[in-house]
């Protein structure tokens, strides 16, 4: 399906589609995709992490070691999405790693952590690898042109409506990243 929204740097093409394939991902007996278990048969180790804000979450990696941490203090739907945008950068192998003071490595994509136009566009491309990741193609075409609202595809994707409008095309970066630091502030106080 040629989705407006669904465009990925051609280098990570084929490791999205290899992904994709591993773990059946088009299978509508799978849906909502388990993210989680995708990420752990890739070696991450995912951790509920806290208040985490201003940030959805992070990954860590050091040699074979890999941690993701993420902010539970978010929706459910939103936490999956930090979960696949976290395992799409290692995908698009653009994990740019920070050194921390521990001597650990650091990767913080999040949304203080985007300087500059190239973390931006990397920043970007995770998002809509994520999409593609949590809303695959079947689902697509499965729903749209059927009267299914996209209200619904969202609910049966288990992911935030501003996800399914990026996949689409229908919202900007801007907006989306709009949508993501509105569930990271409305999230509660701990």
């Amino acid at each position: 399906m040629n989705i407006p929204g669904d465009r990925v740097a051609s280098r990570a093409k084929h490791a999205v589609q290899a992904c994709i394939h591993r773990y059946h991902l088009e299978d509508p007996h799978r849906w909502p995709v388990d993210i989680f278990r995708v990420a752990e048969a890739e070696g991450w180790e995912v951790l509920a992490g806290g208040d985490l804000a201003p940030m959805m979450g992070w990954a860590t990696t050091c040699g074979t070691f890999r941690r993701m941490r993420l902010n539970t203090r978010v929706p459910w739907a939103w936490q999956r999405f930090t979960v696949a945008h976290e395992l799409a950068h290692a995908l698009h192998g653009d994990l740019v790693s920070l050194t921390e003071a521990d001597g650990s490595l650091m990767v913080a994509t999040a949304l203080t952590a985007t300087r500059g136009r190239l973390l931006r566009d990397q920043e970007m491309a995770a998002s809509l690898t994520a999409a593609r990741l949590l809303i695959p193609d079947a689902l697509l075409d499965q729903t749209l042109g059927q009267g299914v609202t996209l209200e619904e595809i969202a609910r049966r994707a288990a992911v935030p409506l501003p996800l399914v409008q990026l996949r689409l095309g229908m919202i900007s970066a801007t907006d989306f990243l709009r949508a993501m630091r509105a569930a990271v502030f409305a999230a509660p106080a701990s």
